[in-house]
């Protein structure tokens, strides 16, 4: 798997978390002759993910934003 927001550079760890994909994968399945139930199987383009650790989240703020008390003092006058 690439990680997506990287531009697929990024190695994916196993211990971070997948938020979700982007696009799938191919995978090429070939037949083994002479060989019942085997296969053999070749990925041609691997899937792109969007890790949870690629998203920065805004800081949480306790008290609103400017543009809504503002708002809120001119309705009142």
């Amino acid at each position: 798997m690439e990680n997506a927001s990287d531009g697929g550079h990024e190695e994916v760890l196993a211990q971070e978390k997948i938020l979700c994909t982007t696009d799938l994968g191919l995978l090429r399945a070939e037949k083994v002759q002479g060989e019942e139930r085997t296969w053999h199987n070749t990925i041609l383009l691997k899937p792109k993910i969007v890790m949870s650790s690629s998203l920065t989240a805004s800081p949480t703020e306790i008290d609103p934003p400017a543009w809504k008390t503002e708002q809120g003092e001119e309705s009142q006058s």
